[in-house]
């Protein structure tokens, strides 16, 4: 079994509501539709006031949600639930997949969500240096900039690298 399936596994064992269990069973086995309706249904009994609030739960739909509609490629309802939580990372990630990144009103979009972001992530890194490399082809005096950033990124995912265990799991391998 991967981290995915532990995380699962603690979550249903402390959750409070049948319809976290069912959601995140239907997402184990990869049946993300289903998972999602339930997953919108608990929430909107929670937001209506049918069943009791607890947050903590109330953040798992969220997030398991979410997760399944990145699996079913539902990046225009995600691009709207970004902008109504104002939810930068999400709405970043939303622009990887739906825009082109070479039209100069994406990228004065795309700056304006990485001046948002405070946190480095890789995926902000990532993107960082997409950017850079696209603005090789009109200002090539960017050339430094984007070997440092490519030197930064290669150096993370090498420290990642030498975390993961010597004797890989198949769950290791997906």
């Amino acid at each position: 079994l991967g981290e995915t399936e532990m995380s699962s596994g603690i979550i249903r064992r402390y959750s409070i509501f049948p319809e976290t269990n069912i959601a995140l069973s239907f997402e184990q086995n990869k049946l993300w539709i289903v998972a999602q309706k339930i997953l919108e249904k608990a929430q909107l009994k929670a937001r209506s006031g049918s069943i009791p609030f607890f947050e903590d739960e109330f953040i798992v739909w969220g997030s398991h949600w979410e997760n399944c509609a990145k699996k079913l490629q539902q990046w225009d309802l995600l691009s709207e639930v970004a902008k109504v939580d104002n939810n930068t990372n999400l709405a970043l990630e939303c622009e990887w997949v739906l825009n082109d990144w070479s039209r100069n009103e994406t990228k004065t979009h795309i700056e304006n969500l990485f001046s948002q972001i405070k946190e480095s992530t890789k995926q902000k890194q990532m993107m960082e240096s997409f950017i850079l490399l696209n603005q090789l082809k009109e200002s090539p005096e960017k050339s430094a900039s984007f070997q440092s950033s490519m030197d930064n990124l290669t150096q993370e995912i090498l420290i990642n690298w030498t975390q993961l265990p010597d004797q890989p799991s198949p769950a290791h391998c997906h």
